[in-house]
C-alpha cells in the first residue's frame, strides 16, 4: 500500500491561489508537486499530467475523456510512484479552475468525479473560498485581464440571469464542501477563508495566532514546518486598468472576448494538441498571449482615466445575498466555516 498522500488543491480563484502554487507547493521540499506552478505561473511536472489536468480534466468532453482515462491514469500512477521512489511525503496537483467552471469548461461535478477516479478517495482536498462579492470582484478583474468587454454590471447580470449555465452555483461553498465530503470524507478536507490571512486591504497577514498559512496546510498534509516566504505572483489590475482593459478589449479581442467558437489559453494546450492530436500551430499559439500584453502595456495608471464602477443594482444585489446568504449557514452548519463579516 502507498504511504505517499496525495492531494489535491482545487481552488478558488483569487484566494493566493499563483502564491501557494509557486512559493509553497513548488517550493516545500517534502511535496513532489505535479503542478501547476512547476517552474511557472503555468507550469506543470511533465507534458502527460500537463494534459492530464488542461484539456482533460477542465474542459474535455466524456466521450473523448474515456477514451483517454486509461493513459491519463498511467501516467498519474507513474508521477506518484516516482514521487515515492524519492522519499517525498506528498504529491498532487493545484489548480484553481477545478473548483469552478468558467465558459468552454465541463461542469464542476464531473471535475469532481474525474478527480475520484484518477486520484482515490483517500486524496486530501484543499478548499480556499473566500466572501462571494469579494470574490466576484477580483473575478471580474481577472476576467477583464483575460479579454471580456462586458461592464460590471452586465457581468453580474449575466451570471445571474443564465445562473443554469454560468459559474454563479459553484460559489456556493456548502454544495462543492458536500461534493467533495461525499466522494473523498469529510475527514480528507481542509476547507477555511482566506480571510483569515488577508488584511482589509488585501495583503498576507504573516500569522493567525501563530499559525501561518503554510503551515495549516502543512498540518493537514502531515509535511514538515519550515519557513517559507510566500510571494505575491500574480496582482490584480487595480480599479482604472480593469477599465482601461476592458475598453482595450473592445478593440483587441482575444481569449475569452472572442467569438463564440474559439477556445481562450491556446497557448496553455500545447502539449495536448501536439502531443495527441499531431497539431502543431506553432507562434500561432501565442497570439492572444501577445495581443493581451499589447493592450495591458497601454493600460496607464493616470488619475484622469475612468474607473471601474463596483456599485451593484439593488435588485439584482439582493438577488444574490439571499442566494450567498443561505449558502453560507449551510456552509456553518456543515463545518463550522462562517463567512461572516467578510463582506464587499
Amino acid at each position: 500500500m502507498r504511504s505517499l498522500t496525495k492531494y489535491i488543491h482545487i481552488g478558488y480563484p483569487k484566494t493566493l491561489s499563483t502564491t501557494l502554487q509557486r512559493s509553497y507547493f513548488d517550493a516545500h521540499p517534502d511535496l513532489f508537486h505535479l503542478g501547476i506552478g512547476c517552474g511557472s505561473n503555468i507550469g506543470y511536472r511533465n507534458a502527460d499530467i500537463h494534459k492530464m489536468v488542461e484539456p482533460y480534466l477542465t474542459t474535455c468532453r466524456d466521450a473523448k475523456y474515456q477514451e483517454v482515462y486509461p493513459s491519463l491514469k498511467k501516467a498519474l500512477e507513474q508521477a506518484l510512484s516516482e514521487a515515492e521512489h524519492l522519499g517525498f511525503k506528498a504529491s498532487g496537483i493545484s489548480n484553481e479552475m477545478l473548483a469552478f467552471s468558467p465558459p468552454d469548461h465541463i461542469d464542476s461535478s464531473a471535475k469532481a468525479t474525474r478527480l475520484k477516479q484518477l486520484f482515490g478517495e483517500e486524496t486530501r482536498i484543499i478548499i480556499i473560498i473566500r466572501e462571494q462579492f469579494s470574490l466576484l470582484k477580483s473575478l471580474y478583474k481577472e476576467f477583464v485581464r483575460q479579454g471580456i468587454s462586458q461592464t460590471w454590471v452586465d457581468f453580474l447580470r449575466y451570471l445571474f440571469m443564465f445562473q443554469d449555465r454560468s459559474f454563479l452555483y459553484d460559489l456556493l461553498y456548502d454544495r462543492t464542501y458536500a461534493r467533495y465530503a461525499e466522494f473523498f470524507g469529510p475527514e480528507h478536507i481542509l476547507i477555511f477563508p482566506i480571510e483569515e490571512y488577508l488584511t482589509p486591504t488585501g495583503t498576507l497577514i504573516p500569522d493567525l495566532n501563530g499559525v501561518y498559512l503554510h503551515e495549516k496546510i502543512n498540518s493537514f498534509l502531515g509535511v514538515r514546518n519550515i519557513s517559507i516566504q510566500l510571494n505575491h505572483h500574480n496582482p490584480s489590475l487595480s480599479d482604472v486598468q480593469t477599465e482601461q482593459k476592458r475598453l482595450m478589449n473592445v478593440k483587441y479581442p482575444h481569449d475569452f472576448g472572442r467569438d463564440l467558437f474559439t477556445a481562450p489559453f491556446v497557448h496553455r494546450l500545447q502539449p495536448y494538441l501536439q502531443g495527441d492530436i499531431g497539431l502543431d500551430i506553432g507562434d500561432d499559439a501565442y497570439k492572444d498571449v501577445r495581443i493581451k500584453r499589447h493592450s495591458l502595456e497601454q493600460c496607464q495608471e493616470e488619475p484622469t482615466n475612468p474607473v471601474v464602477d463596483f456599485s451593484i443594482p439593488l435588485d439584482l444585489k439582493h438577488q444574490l445575498e439571499n442566494l450567498f446568504a443561505a449558502s453560507n449557514q449551510s456552509l456553518d452548519r456543515l463545518t463550522k466555516v462562517w463567512l461572516t463579516g467578510y463582506s464587499m
